[in-house]
């Protein structure tokens, strides 16, 4: 409120104030008003939260008051708050409620707590039985009232302990809402909290202009868009013009590479530079690696007698080098695959001479070997980041890590972070299944907070930890931190990089696992939480299986992506993703 407060004293002209009353009283010059301010910019296409406008009439709005989502978020601020802005009702009806329940002394409190903001707001704080005597609040007044209202909450949170414990609970949540910064707060509690209709929102203001003769109705921005043509025509779901969006998309056209076998890859890879407002020029902090083959020194023994795998891998970078360290793990994590397949050449040749069909002792064998050698390509790449060999920060910066490392005949996967792959495959009756081939490493796994733990980690939300209460009720992401200080806050438990997170439990050890490659085609997918955020796993795959084409899948998946950010946040996050068909031979 008092940031609202603010912008409304300061500068006016960025607001267009509409009131309660005056919209019920003249529905149709108040909404002309409302898209006279608004002009060009056709806010409700871009699906700008908070500039989405929908009209009631007096029955609706009284129901949903009671009994609908406004409600619902009204729950979480104060009320007395809230019905500052809402026009000439505030003082005939609310004051005058005060003014009969209340005695002169407690009013005086609860102006002087609120006096600032109402003169912001063009309200004259006063004895509202008299409506005429004005109250000159001095600051050894507002002093005293400041100390009376404090030992006042104090004493009301201590009845209410007792008492009303629930209560109490509510009125924390409250408290904590208000404290917060007003996306904090609103991306949190709001929008992860409640389910707002933005189609339904957009459809009720097309209905409304059409009716004024403003435009003809359209369709909504996620019906009418063709996501696999990304990035063209992108303002149309985002927060940045087309050209703006183009110039930080790049996809990478489809390619098909054969493994000995008869095994075919056919993949593509894109990738969508984020939207921050206040960093408008922020690199791209993901990086990927898209069909890179492995082992083909030609000195090597293991390509003489079995073909090279193919990799595939996706890096999202944070903090402040973020994007030179997922960089950096594009290029080491190959580099020590290479070098190591070729360290172990000798050793698993000699399992590969002796492994006949259904041996599955040395077939173990040789995955374990390679889970090993992608173990070790992590663990080195980290550390070079972790001592600064490279030339890197990566302090309180570093990037996630998934791999997909692809031989003849299985898909050995390695994976710090929160990155994702998954797998979308047919069974004989044409059901379509999908699974994750690896496990998110975030703060709510119970393994993982052990780690943490005991290496003298704490686990909380941001507000937990201010609180220094893990049992407070909170909306935020729980972090990592460190019980000397708030920090590191990494929203992970495993990652390359972030050399002070490691003193914590955070490492770099990945979670490797192998599967064998169906007897039926296959499509994986690998992206970064910027996909994965919004697209749930389920609808991942059925998207994917519409297209033949891998680069128009990827189109449609970071178009999409885009598009749920632009309806839930304020920003986006990068976004990239590979997509790959694994067939066999007729």
């Amino acid at each position: 409120q008092n940031f609202a407060a603010y912008i409304l004293h300061e500068t006016p002209d960025l607001i267009h104030q509409v009131c309660y009353e005056e919209v019920l009283g003249d529905r149709e010059s108040q909404v002309a008003k409302i898209v006279e301010f608004m002009g060009a910019r056709d806010v409700c296409r871009s699906m700008r939260r908070g500039s989405i406008i929908a009209i009631k009439n007096e029955k609706d709005v009284v129901s949903s008051a009671k009994t609908g989502r406004e409600a619902n978020v009204a729950k979480l601020l104060l009320y007395q708050f809230m019905n500052l802005a809402r026009g000439p009702s505030f003082i005939s009806g609310q004051l005058k409620k005060w003014a009969k329940e209340m005695k002169d002394e407690d009013i005086m409190l609860v102006e002087s707590v609120t006096f600032e903001e109402m003169q912001r707001l063009g309200y004259e704080p006063h004895l509202v039985q008299t409506e005429e005597d004005r109250i000159d609040f001095t600051g050894e007044l507002c002093e005293n009232y400041a100390a009376e209202n404090e030992r006042l909450t104090e004493k009301m949170n201590a009845d209410l302990a007792i008492e009303h414990p629930d209560d109490l609970q509510r009125r924390k949540i409250q408290a904590a809402v208000l404290d917060r910064t007003t996306s904090e707060h609103y991306d949190a509690a709001f929008v992860k909290a409640f389910f707002i209709d933005i189609d339904d929102a957009i459809d009720s203001m097309d209905d409304i202009q059409n009716d004024k003769g403003f435009l003809q109705p359209r369709q909504s921005a996620t019906a009418r868009f063709n996501f696999h043509q990304w990035p063209l025509n992108a303002s149309m779901v985002g927060f940045q013009p087309g050209v703006e969006v183009s110039e930080r998309f790049e996809v990478e056209d489809t390619k098909t590479l054969k493994l000995k076998g008869g095994l075919s890859i056919t993949f593509a890879a894109a990738s969508q530079g984020g939207y921050y407002p206040s960093e408008r020029d922020k690199a791209n902090q993901d990086a990927y690696i898209a069909g890179a083959r492995v082992c083909e020194s030609s000195n090597s023994r293991w390509k003489k007698e079995q073909d090279s795998g193919i990799l595939f891998a996706v890096f999202d970078g944070h903090g402040p080098n973020g994007a030179d360290c997922a960089r950096q793990a594009q290029e080491n994590v190959r580099k020590q695959l290479v070098e190591g397949m070729k360290d172990d050449s000798t050793r698993e040749l000699s399992i590969v001479e002796g492994m006949k069909d259904g041996d599955d002792s040395k077939r173990e064998s040789l995955d374990q070997s390679i889970s090993s050698t992608l173990s070790r390509a992590y663990l080195r790449t980290s550390s070079m980041l972790e001592t600064g060999e490279v030339g890197i920060d990566a302090s309180l910066s570093g990037t996630t890590a998934t791999s997909l490392f692809i031989t003849k005949d299985v898909l050995h996967t390695a994976n710090v972070g929160d990155s994702r792959c998954l797998l979308v495959e047919q069974d004989k009756h044409g059901e379509t299944s999908v699974k994750a081939l690896t496990v998110d490493h975030t703060p709510d796994r119970e393994d993982e907070i052990k780690r943490i733990e005991a290496h003298g980690g704490v686990i909380m939300s941001s507000d937990q930890y201010d609180n220094n209460d893990p049992t407070f009720t909170s909306f935020e992401q729980k972090r990592v931190w460190s019980k000397d200080g708030k920090w590191p806050g990494t929203a992970f438990t495993r990652s390359i990089g972030d050399a002070v997170a490691k003193e914590l439990g955070v490492c770099a050890e990945p979670e490797c696992a192998n599967f064998p490659i169906p007897t039926t085609d296959v499509i994986f997918i690998l992206g970064s939480d910027g996909v994965f955020d919004f697209i749930p796993d389920e609808e991942i795959g059925a998207i994917v299986k519409k297209f033949d084409d891998p680069a128009e899948a990827c189109r449609e998946l970071v178009g999409k992506a885009w598009n749920r950010w632009c309806e839930s946040e304020e920003r986006t996050d990068d976004i990239t993703v590979i997509v790959g068909h694994v067939k066999h031979s007729k």
